[in-house]
């Protein structure tokens, strides 16, 4: 067994048989009808689930502690994306340095408010204000905020795992932006790298496909000669910052991951 499945049983134990809806991103409709037996909104519960999936650490603890939590009210989601935007270890308004930025984010936080307090949102004035965010933020503003803001102008309704595209959404962007500066990388280099990678990838691909007639052996052959004579145009030093770089992004969203539990953990268990 491996210590993956290992864990996944260890969850299951701690809280059977719910555990597996939230270790299993393939079950959100299940997961979402246990939550609505128990008066539990569907945003709330996908972001837990989210949560739960972004990292194997703490997992069975974090799983437990939302199962048997029985304060969960509806809203929790929207408070916890709220959270997130000014109150949070790492908020998502301390990445914006202009005010016009912090500006347009506010208006879309307000729609939320007024979300919280009842009124219904409804996709039309979400995709107004969509509209009107994109045109209204700065291009300096860093696209892991820009990006998870954007996922959440949804009508949690019709669209209940907005909120769970948010978490996602901020925790790979964010670290992935974090991480250049551990690493000894600038953005800059990984752009030049990422860019030349999928370059070579998209060349490659038009050379793996089997010419007519041709056999396993001889379609080997010919991708490894293709390989040898047209190497990857990157470095050793490229690919060792490269590796650097993940290293530092993993533990950098194994924090993060937690750091976001705790947020709705705390929410939820006022």
């Amino acid at each position: 067994m491996t210590e993956h499945n290992q864990r996944l049983q260890d969850v299951a134990a701690a809280a059977d048989p719910v555990a597996p809806l939230f270790t299993d991103g393939s079950r959100s409709a299940a997961l979402i009808e246990w939550a609505g037996s128990r008066g539990i909104d569907a945003a709330t519960i996908l972001l837990a689930g989210e949560l739960s999936r972004m990292d194997e650490h703490g997992q069975a603890a974090f799983v437990t502690a939302i199962v048997e939590e029985a304060r969960i009210q509806p809203g929790d989601g929207l408070r916890w994306l709220l959270w997130l935007w000014n109150d949070a270890p790492t908020p998502i308004r301390s990445r914006l340095s202009e005010e016009r930025d912090i500006r347009a984010v506010e208006e879309v936080m307000e729609i939320h408010r007024r979300a919280l307090a009842g009124e219904a949102v409804s996709n039309p004035v979400w995709r107004a204000a969509r509209r009107q965010f994109a045109a209204a933020m700065t291009p300096e503003a860093p696209a892991a905020a820009v990006e998870a803001i954007m996922s959440s102008m949804w009508d949690l309704h019709a669209t209940p795992g907005a909120v769970a595209d948010v978490a996602s959404t901020w925790i790979v962007q964010s670290s992935a932006a974090d991480a250049f500066e551990p690493a000894g990388w600038t953005a800059a280099e990984h752009h030049r790298v990422q860019s030349t990678w999928d370059a070579y990838g998209i060349e490659q691909a038009h050379h793996n496909r089997r010419l007519p007639g041709e056999d396993d052996a001889a379609f080997g052959e010919r991708l490894q000669r293709y390989t040898l004579e047209n190497p990857v145009p990157l470095s050793s030093d490229d690919f060792d910052n490269w590796r650097t770089w993940q290293a530092e992004r993993q533990k950098i969203m194994t924090a993060r991951v937690e750091e976001l539990r705790a947020g709705l953990r705390g929410i939820v268990s006022r």
